[in-house]
């Protein structure tokens, strides 16, 4: 599932597409926050919510490691490590932690990310802009 979410990376900016992926919150986060840029006609992030970077992109394949949960957990914690590649600099390593909740039916959704710096992505959408 984290690695789902990660090929429909832009999630954030297209969120029609994230049946399943998503839990119901989290999607809800995302689109309001999107509702309320498209009214008042500003980008609500100017950062990319998997690197926390308003520059570079992700280099080469990410690695994924399952950091805790298993089988019968109902929250799972996925740690994507990656390289940023930065214009003319050389590439530094990165990590975002996904987590994951297990739905009514069994299947597992991403509940947040967590940034390099520590930040939760769904606090940040849900906290309410002033």
């Amino acid at each position: 599932m984290a690695q789902r979410l990660y090929q429909a990376r832009d999630f954030y900016w297209r969120p029609q597409n994230l049946d399943g992926l998503l839990t119901p919150s989290f999607a809800h986060a995302i689109k309001t926050r999107l509702a309320c840029a498209e009214r008042d006609g500003v980008r609500c992030r100017h950062d990319d919510p998997w690197t926390h970077a308003q520059d570079g992109d992700i280099q080469g394949t990410p690695r994924f490691t399952l950091v805790s949960g298993g089988s019968l957990a109902t929250v799972l914690e996925v740690r994507m490590d990656y390289r940023l590649a930065l214009r003319g600099a050389a590439s530094k390593p990165g990590t975002v932690k996904i987590e994951l909740q297990r739905r009514g039916n069994g299947c597992w959704a991403v509940s947040d990310l967590i940034s390099p710096d520590g930040d939760s992505l769904f606090a940040r959408l849900s906290d309410t802009p002033e």
